[in-house]
C-alpha cells in the first residue's frame, strides 16, 4: 500500500469515529481562484495539485491522488499530494472534506470535526505539522466530482496553525484528479 493510501486510509477511519455530517459553508467562490483558466490549463487525465503558502507558490511533484468516495465514506472527497523540500523532506498535503453530494462550496474546519480534516507536514524547520489539531479553517469549492471514472476537481483557500503556533494562509488552492488515468 502506498504512503498516500495509507495516510487517507488512517485519516478516514479517525474521521470515522466523528460520523458524516452535512455542511453548512456559505455559498460564493473562492477567494483568489481562477476556475475557468485553471480548469482550462489542466490537460485530460493529468492530475494537479498546486497552492500559495504565505504567498509563496507551492506545486505537488509526486503522489498527487484523490478520491470522490473516499474508502468507508459515500460523501467524502480527499485531496492529496506531496514533493520533496531541497533538504529531502517530504512535504504532505491532505485535505478531506466530508458531507459532498456533488458540486459547491464546503468548509473543513478545526471547530467541526465532522466536516473533514486539513493538514500538511513538513512546511520548514520552524513548522513541521500544520492544521491536524493545531486548527485549520479551509473553504473548498468542488467543481466536478465523478465516481465512475474517480474524478474531483476543486478550489480551495483558508489557513492552518503551525506547531510553533504560526498562522498560516493557504491562497490559490486548486487540485484536479483522474483516476481513470492510473486504472
Amino acid at each position: 500500500m502506498s504512503t498516500v493510501k495509507a495516510i487517507v486510509l488512517a485519516s478516514m477511519i479517525a474521521m470515522l469515529a466523528y460520523g458524516c455530517g452535512t455542511s453548512d459553508a456559505p455559498s460564493g467562490l473562492v477567494a483568489g481562484t481562477a476556475a475557468a483558466s485553471l480548469s482550462a490549463a489542466v490537460p485530460s487525465g493529468s492530475s494537479r495539485l498546486r497552492m500559495r503558502v504565505d504567498g509563496t507558490e507551492w506545486v505537488a511533484t509526486e503522489d498527487v491522488s484523490g478520491s470522490a468516495a473516499a474508502p468507508g465514506f459515500d460523501r467524502a472527497v480527499a485531496m492529496l499530494g506531496s514533493r520533496v523540500r531541497d533538504d529531502m523532506k517530504t512535504q504532505n498535503l491532505k485535505i478531506i472534506v466530508q458531507g459532498v453530494d456533488g458540486p459547491g462550496v464546503f468548509r473543513v474546519s478545526g471547530d467541526d470535526p465532522k466536516s473533514g480534516v486539513a493538514d500538511f507536514t513538513s512546511l520548514d524547520e520552524q513548522r513541521s505539522i500544520l492544521g491536524a489539531f493545531f486548527g485549520y479553517d479551509i473553504q473548498v469549492k468542488i467543481l466536478k466530482r465523478s465516481m465512475d471514472p474517480d474524478l474531483v476537481e476543486a478550489e480551495f483557500s483558508g489557513y492552518m496553525n503551525a506547531d510553533n503556533g504560526d498562522r498560516v494562509e493557504i491562497s490559490d488552492g486548486y487540485f484536479f484528479y483522474d483516476g481513470s488515468a492510473s486504472r
